[in-house]
């Protein structure tokens, strides 16, 4: 289907849409009755204790599955687009991509300040960008979690819940095709023996063509990329039965030709720029491998809850400069739980928990290609590490009065990092590294119920994120730790249901304080992670959701951030950054907008018609805050037919500006700036089908 036909049928559906939400002349339209008044209420899994959104005492927000579809998110790295206080930035490739949130982006691509989890799994950071098939909701949890779950999370968590099989048979396929990709989504899950055991199976299919070309030489569609991912899942959980058991097996695999990089004054929106470092074809192949088996098991209104999990991710990487820089992680952990279950009324409730993991790194350096510069290539080497991680977290909550609840957690974690390294040639360089760090971080809060629809609640956490060895290690500095990373965090929200519950609003106010910040640091001719100093952030943030008819519903949310370094001290020949706006911080952004349902006379099946912007504010791609992205905002239109309930069909267009925005960039000195840009206008079509 060609680019022109695709804008005709978005321009008609934008009509139709215009005249469907004005009811202007020969809209002879009867909106659909509503099926509920108010707005569905909403449960937290991810606080461990299934609370509801709006009495949880802490900052979360969350989207349900039929919401991700509605906004056409089929991937975590599209998220943004419904979690303003989420921060999501593309960085060479799809494996790099950072989350932040509340100012505590992390500079250190292997320990990241936010964390992933997908059914109670903690994902590796190369595998935070994954696919999100047959998704119940994601929940964004803010702030510190460590009390909650296994794997520290210093900045926040992104909880996502997939749908479990059951005695309802059921299946899915979607497919979606734009001017820019193509993707199919399958999945079928039911019964295998009723009543005992369940299963289900999902597929995952993208290609990108690609739109950047080589001005020199006229090559074109060069960014080129194709992602892959199937997984299977057997359920056993006998009726009348306390036992609930899942066995989930899955493999990925992402192939592509992106990290190719443009001029940072964008003049040709699909050329890229050369250096003379450029050597040969970039390319990059992820292929991840997880097993994982979850236990829960109810015992008189307590949860028994184990979660054991294995994974492989391997990365095949070739940059433009002839480096091919292979790594491979395996990663092992195990969860033990105990929680109350809510279907008994206690005075106390509570989680607590112990948790393992192992993280077993090897990264080779070599070359694909001959003449690779020696600055860039000083010989053949290999990197070999080992992170081991134990803790044991909880927290109880007492309701002392039918208002007030009294909140206090506590984390203790040990963590010890190991490096083996070694580098053949002639600038031949070895040594090990071996360093065991501690931890102790509690939180408390407090929550008021002022009024059957108002909740008030503060707090103070802690987060920590572990010191350890440059994995990445190019000179003899990478011998050298770098001590662990403390943050303390303070806050006060509300929550709020008005209107007959039509009416639903969240927010914070929260300031932190990071101390031994870890920061990319100038040591030779390469940068590596050290200790600087301190940072401080300071932000609020608000959500709210109206449902104004029963055919129209509004949805608006903001967070503003100030996040700063203090106190920097870096090594010797490092500028002073006192005072700089730590990087891949936005202070502003912004998201709103509606959805419209109505049915047109004598027409089949309802029509949806959404419509959404997106600002987002400045933000620095380096510490010195030499390298920016201005402000800008993103406008994105669709309009679904829900034909019936097996079938829907969406046009829709992002990105409706075509605005051109950095999404990534850096110098190299006299060879020049560069940089990476996010999507330009897609235009699309999308059909759903359901059994």
């Amino acid at each position: 289907m060609g680019v022109r036909t695709l804008r005709g049928l978005l321009l008609a559906s934008g009509t139709l849409g215009a005249m469907g939400a004005t009811g202007g002349p020969g809209s002879a339209m009867a909106a659909e009755p509503a099926e509920v008044g108010q707005l569905a209420p909403v449960v937290v899994t991810g606080t461990k204790l299934d609370a509801n959104g709006q009495t949880a005492d802490n900052a979360t927000s969350v989207a349900s599955g039929t919401r991700l579809q509605a906004a056409g998110v089929a991937r975590t790295d599209e998220l943004g687009k419904l979690f303003p206080e989420l921060t999501v930035t593309p960085r060479s490739s799809r494996a790099y991509t950072l989350f932040g949130m509340r100012g505590t982006p992390s500079s250190d691509f292997y320990n990241p300040a936010v964390t992933v989890y997908v059914d109670g799994v903690p994902q590796d950071m190369a595998y935070f960008t994954q696919p999100l098939p047959e998704v119940e909701q994601v929940e964004v949890l803010r702030g510190p979690q460590g009390t909650l779950y296994g794997r520290s999370a210093q900045g926040g968590v992104i909880n996502i819940v997939t749908k479990k099989p059951n005695n309802s048979f059921g299946a899915q396929a979607s497919v979606d095709v734009n001017n820019l990709t193509r993707r199919t989504d399958l999945s079928v899950r039911g019964p295998l023996v009723k009543d005992l055991l369940y299963g289900d199976v999902s597929a995952y299919f993208d290609d990108r063509p690609g739109t950047l070309k080589n001005p020199a030489t006229g090559a074109d569609q060069l960014d080129s990329g194709r992602e892959a991912l199937g997984r299977a899942r057997l359920r056993w959980t006998p009726r009348d039965s306390d036992l609930d058991a899942t066995l989930s097996v899955s493999r990925g695999r992402y192939r592509s030709h992106e990290e190719y990089f443009q001029a940072y004054d964008l003049k040709d929106r699909h050329a890229i720029a050369s250096s003379p470092l450029d050597l040969t074809e970039p390319s990059l192949t992820r292929t991840v491998t997880q097993a994982a088996l979850s236990v829960d098991y109810y015992l008189q209104g307590w949860k028994l809850s184990s979660i054991s999990a294995y994974q492989d991710r391997r990365l095949e990487r070739v940059l433009t400069t002839g480096n091919a820089d292979p790594e491979n992680q395996k990663t092992v952990s195990q969860e033990l739980r105990v929680a109350t279950s809510n279907d008994v009324k206690r005075p106390v409730d509570g989680v607590f928990g112990l948790y393992y993991e192992k993280q077993a790194f090897e990264r080779d350096r070599g070359i694909a290609v001959p003449n690779v510069p020696a600055f860039l290539f000083p010989g053949p080497s290999q990197s070999v590490s080992n992170l081991r991680s134990m803790a044991a977290f909880g927290e109880g909550v007492w309701h002392a009065t039918d208002r007030l609840d009294l909140t206090a957690g506590l984390r203790y974690g040990i963590d010890n990092a190991d490096i083996r390294y070694n580098r053949t040639g002639a600038a031949a360089l070895s040594f090990t590294g071996d360093k065991t760090f501690r931890s102790l971080t509690p939180k408390v809060s407090v929550g008021y119920q002022v009024a059957p629809g108002w909740r008030v609640y503060g707090l103070y956490s802690e987060g920590y994120k572990a010191g350890g060895f440059n994995r990445i290690a190019d000179n003899s500095a990478g011998s050298l730790p770098y001590n662990a990373e403390k943050l303390r965090n303070v806050e006060v929200g509300f929550k709020a249901d008005l209107l007959g519950k039509r009416l639903r609003l969240d927010g914070a106010l929260f300031h932190s304080r990071t101390s031994d910040l870890q920061a990319q640091v100038v040591s030779g001719l390469f940068q590596m992670l050290s200790n600087v100093g301190d940072a401080r952030a300071t932000g609020v943030e608000l959500n709210g959701t109206y449902l104004a008819t029963p055919d129209l519903t509004l949805r608006a949310g903001g967070a503003w951030t100030t996040s700063k370094i203090y106190s920097y001290n870096a090594p010797q020949g490092n500028p002073d950054l006192t005072g700089k706006r730590v990087p891949y911080v936005v202070p502003l952004s912004l998201r709103a907008s509606g959805e419209y349902r109505f049915r047109p006379q004598g027409m089949e099946g309802r029509l949806r018609w959404n419509i959404g912007v997106t600002f987002s504010g400045d933000m620095w791609f380096d510490a010195a805050n030499t390298l920016r992205q201005p402000a800008y905002a993103l406008l994105d239109t669709s309009l679904s037919w829900d034909i019936n309930k097996h079938l829907t069909v969406v046009g829709y267009v992002d990105n409706l500006t075509d605005r051109a925005e950095r999404t990534y960039a850096f110098s190299l000195g006299t060879f020049g700036t560069f940089a990476q840009y996010g999507q330009g206008r897609t235009i699309g079509l999308r059909l759903q089908a359901r059994l």
